[in-house]
């Protein structure tokens, strides 16, 4: 039990910055390429945006003490963030937010945000939690892309 410690952490390691470095992809895209293709290559850039964010909220809930585990208080934010992270994706917005680098990072950052305390808050809610409602975020944001793997769109 012991041995698997030292791998346990690692992976959790491995995992958080892996969140980081897909989310900081996301973050920083507003910048680098802000004349995107079209709405559904960006809504697959906020799924993996939101999939990095639930990678690194993976990571951080693996070190939640016991005592902050399982307690009601974390419904109600498991509930409400992605809710909050979809109306930041609210379609009538893209083409302000396309002039305005700034507005539209804090946009990403905002979806990123939700991802992360949905993530986090579900799985702290109920252990193992945390791994589909980052799968359903991924699906949501995947299928307002019209992409064929999240099913018919």
């Amino acid at each position: 039990m012991k041995d698997n410690l030292p791998r346990k952490r690692m992976v959790n390691v491995g995992m958080g910055i892996l969140g980081v470095v897909i989310s900081l992809d996301g973050l920083t895209m507003p910048f680098r390429s802000h004349e995107m293709t079209t709405i559904p290559v960006h809504h697959l850039l906020h799924s993996g945006m939101a999939a990095g964010a639930g990678l690194l909220a993976m990571a951080l809930a693996a070190n939640l003490p016991r005592r902050d585990r399982e307690r009601g208080g974390w419904v109600l934010p498991a509930v409400l963030a992605p809710v909050a992270g979809l109306a930041l994706m609210w379609p009538s917005e893209y083409a302000y937010l396309m002039g305005h680098h700034w507005l539209h990072f804090l946009d990403h950052l905002g979806i990123a945000l939700c991802s992360l305390l949905a993530v986090f808050a579900a799985q702290a809610y109920v252990r193992g939690l945390g791994w589909p409602t980052l799968v359903y975020q991924h699906l949501e944001r995947s299928q307002q892309s019209g992409h064929p793997a999240a099913g018919d769109g």
